[in-house]
């Protein structure tokens, strides 16, 4: 009996062992007679592998020294199960999947896959290149990590339709529309058919814009579009959108419109640019048709447009219940609207943005504005303990909808604000807070624990800020916020400054 169960326990791990799962490509060592189940016996192309339809649990091994030319299709035949995905990955080094004018990798409608460890190239995105660099159409339960992609007219990466998507150490650049991308967009009635999305420690930079695309704009670093429940944490988004041959509506470093739930935190966007006839080229972004989502813990500075958008274009779905909190914005609108916070809506039944909270956050601006209503009706609409430090007058544009309590107002001209006094606005001279070095943030992980104050006098505004509820637990340094009305409530990013 003992010695059954000894050969039936050796039988179980000869199966488990056997390479019947294991896949090699090696375009330099490689023949597609092979049967590709060891490395000495790898297939030699992509056109292989596309014959291939893989199972749960097996991987595909690139040899990590080549370049491959082709189109890597994967369709729902071709994947995982939850605890046995399949992989898609490279041994050792980053081996290259050149796309040419197509896509690199496809995935339409998938399951359990893993993407890692490669590189996906194009032909460039004014080279005969019309695609995006990974298409996921449909599917879930996709992770794409530490993967390379560049040289595409459309989208380094772009997510259509999938659920549960992890996109991890992404390095997108030299692409045409975006740098990441989810979208379509369905609309009357709204869906979303992209939801829990997860976009983390990923670079977006040097997207610079579609050459063919004459009728709207292009060039953004992230897109968030028609998707529910995304997070984007510890991106860095810059040098996009130079080269957009649109002249109307720009790109911004990080953005969402028509979506729901979407979380921006802890993300860096400098630099970035549009069209010089055209608009935006901004740091962030909540646009038209943004619910329930939150912009937190986020450093802009010296885009072209402002650092933070809340706008509503014409016929787009209801823009409602957004919340811009311990927020940086230096230097941003060099060109387009000299502000760090532009407010815009359009003209439609469900033009107007509503129910927005905008607290303690920090807008330093030595040639602009803080805050310039451009358009529009805001409802709603509640700036709390912000720092305002300006050179021009902090707030422009009139709107009775909004609300003012408790912000500090310093203009570097010494000049008293003439913005009128709706709630509370303490107006103080001599005190200075600036901005130390934000281009000494190389890593979005180093905004918790950088100090971005520096305070020439006494601070006579201390714990004279609105208590706020719900107010996510912690400040701009990850110190604990106040959780009961009466409680000491700062102004600015810190609830403790010593």
């Amino acid at each position: 009996m003992n010695r059954l169960l000894v050969l039936l326990i050796y039988f179980s791990v000869t199966i488990s062992c056997s390479p019947d799962n294991q896949f090699y490509i090696d375009s330099v060592k490689g023949d597609d007679s092979n049967s590709g189940h060891t490395p000495r016996k790898a297939w030699k192309s992509i056109q292989r592998a596309n014959q291939q339809q893989f199972k749960p649990g097996d991987n595909l091994y690139f040899s990590g020294t080549e370049e491959l030319s082709g189109t890597l299709q994967l369709d729902s035949a071709d994947s995982g199960t939850e605890g046995e995905p399949l992989t898609i990955t490279s041994l050792n080094a980053k081996s290259t999947i050149n796309g040419g004018d197509s896509c690199a990798i496809i995935s339409y409608r998938c399951t359990n896959l893993i993407i890692q460890n490669i590189s996906c190239k194009g032909s460039g995105r004014k080279n005969g290149n019309r695609q995006s660099g990974i298409m996921v159409d449909g599917g879930k339960n996709i992770t794409i990590d530490s993967v390379s992609v560049y040289g595409f007219r459309e989208n380094g990466i772009y997510i259509l339709d999938a659920e549960n998507v992890k996109l991890t150490r992404i390095h997108a650049f030299d692409n045409g529309m975006a740098g990441i991308h989810t979208g379509r967009v369905y609309q009357n009635p709204r869906k979303f058919l992209c939801r829990n999305i997860y976009i983390g420690d990923c670079v977006t930079e040097n997207n610079p814009g579609n050459p063919v695309m004459l009728n709207n704009h292009s060039g953004s670093g992230i897109i968030v579009a028609g998707a529910d429940s995304v997070t984007i944490e510890y991106c860095l988004s810059t040098n996009n959108g130079w080269d957009m041959p649109w002249e109307g509506n720009g790109p911004v470093g990080i953005w969402a419109y028509q979506a729901n739930r979407v979380t921006i935190q802890h993300c860096v966007s400098h630099h970035n640019r549009s069209n010089p006839k055209g608009w935006d080229g901004g740091g962030f972004d909540f646009d038209g048709g943004v619910t329930h989502s939150v912009m937190q813990y986020n450093l802009s500075y010296n885009n072209v447009g402002p650092g933070i958008g809340l706008f509503q274009y014409w016929g787009a779905d209801p823009w409602s219940d957004n919340i811009v909190r311990y927020n940086i914005s230096y230097d941003d609108g060099i060109e387009n609207d000299s502000t760090g916070i532009l407010l815009w809506s359009g003209k439609n039944d469900y033009s107007d943005v509503k129910n927005a909270q905008v607290y303690n956050n920090l807008i330093i601006n030595n040639f602009g504005r803080a805050v310039t209503y451009r358009h529009g009706d805001f409802p709603g609409l509640v700036f709390q303990n912000n720092i305002f430090v300006t050179k021009q007058e902090a707030i422009i544009g009139e709107n009775q909808m909004s609300a003012y309590q408790n912000n500090l107002i310093y203009r570097f001209d010494n000049e008293p604000s003439t913005h009128p006094v709706n709630g509370n606005i303490y107006t103080e001279t001599g005190i200075i807070p600036l901005l130390l070095h934000p281009e000494k943030i190389t890593h979005p992980r180093m905004l918790p624990v950088s100090k971005f104050y520096q305070l020439t006098q006494s601070l006579t505004w201390l714990n004279k800020g609105h208590f706020i509820e719900n107010n996510g637990g912690e400040d701009f340094s990850g110190a604990k916020l106040p959780t009961t009305p009466g409680e000491p409530t700062n102004i600015g990013l810190y609830q403790n400054i010593n």
